[in-house]
């Protein structure tokens, strides 16, 4: 009995304690029996009875058992649905800002706002210049360079690329230079 007492100390799971408590408290009330005293006890069983009564005072002193941690969450694999609609919503608001005319003030203030509801969701709009790099960039279209050290880099951003918790979910889609032909 003392040995499972010892085992439980550390944090042991609370249904073991619940269980032990159970037993404990019924081998007393059988000892005493059912509204009955310590005068009709031998002193072996007093001896039990007051072994069991200090098991029990150490049960109650031991802190209570916490409740066993949760699994740690999984991440997602995919962004939310409200991701992609927002990527989506700011692709339309790009479509407008380059029609004639450029773009107006609204559709300007509300590409912000998308954005910025982007970067509350854990997505970000991501736009590279530089060399060429998969799976960061989809070249969409070429043009054509003399100079030799543009050939293979990013000439424009048609659309920026959009990254959520670290995962690309939509490459950059780029104009890419290309050599010249002679």
């Amino acid at each position: 009995m003392m040995r499972d007492l010892l085992r439980l100390r550390g944090g042991r799971r609370a249904r073991r304690r619940r269980r032990l408590t159970a037993q404990l408290a019924y081998r007393i009330a059988q000892l005493y029996g059912v509204g009955g005293d310590r005068s009709g006890l031998s002193d072996r069983d007093v001896d039990e009875v007051a072994e069991l009564e200090f098991a029990l005072a150490v049960l109650d002193s031991l802190p209570p058992v916490a409740a066993p941690e949760a699994p740690a969450a999984v991440p997602e694999e995919r962004p939310p649905a409200i991701v992609l609609s927002l990527v989506r919503t700011y692709d339309w608001l790009e479509v407008a800002a380059g029609q004639e005319g450029g773009p107006s003030r609204e559709v300007e203030r509300m590409r912000r706002d998308v954005a910025e509801l982007l970067a509350q969701a854990g997505a970000g709009l991501v736009t590279e210049d530089g060399p060429v790099r998969t799976p960061q960039h989809e070249v969409i279209t070429t043009t054509p360079t003399g100079d030799p050290a543009l050939v293979h880099h990013v000439a424009r951003t048609l659309r920026p690329g959009v990254r959520w918790n670290g995962l690309l979910v939509r490459p950059q889609q780029v104009v890419a230079y290309v050599e010249e032909a002679r």
